[in-house]
């Protein structure tokens, strides 16, 4: 989040449009297929990452950014026997932005969707999956703002 990643260029401050203001690498990772199509996938690596691993999906012919995933893995802690080490087990969060149905208006391309996903796979064995979905409606260039709406009350 502090690298503005989230969000992607629906953001102000999207990394990849300030990458000389940040401390970041990106590396090209290959292809991969999600959801039936082949994704060109660049790994993310700040120096601040905390073991997380960043993956960012573009399309091939439009190099659109339909995705971002998020993951980070929690070793297992280690136990006072042998019998509950062996029971123990990772645990794994990841977080799944999707962006889709891009369309353009005066120029600006950008996705009308926005998709999150968390989930978290427990040392119990149990997983927990949580869903937001975004859709724009309507997109407004310059819009007059009331002052007041940003007044603390």
């Amino acid at each position: 989040m502090k690298d503005g990643l989230l969000g992607g260029e629906l953001g102000t401050g999207w990394v990849l449009d300030h990458l000389d203001q940040h401390r970041v690498k990106l590396e090209y990772a290959g292809t991969e297929k999600r959801d039936g199509r082949q994704l060109q996938v660049i790994e993310y690596i700040s120096k601040n990452n905390g073991g997380m691993i960043v993956k960012l999906y573009f399309e091939p012919e439009t190099h659109h950014h339909v995705m971002t995933m998020y993951s980070f893995a929690r070793a297992a802690i280690i136990a006072h026997n042998d019998i509950a080490n062996a029971r123990q087990s990772s645990t794994l969060r990841t977080l799944e932005e999707r962006f889709s149905d891009f369309q353009t208006e005066n120029g600006i391309t950008l996705p009308r969707k926005y998709g999150l996903r968390y989930t978290q796979q427990l040392q119990d064995g149990t997983t927990n999956v949580y869903d937001w979905d975004m859709s724009v409606e309507k997109a407004v260039e310059n819009p007059i703002l009331d002052p007041a709406n940003f007044k603390v009350k």
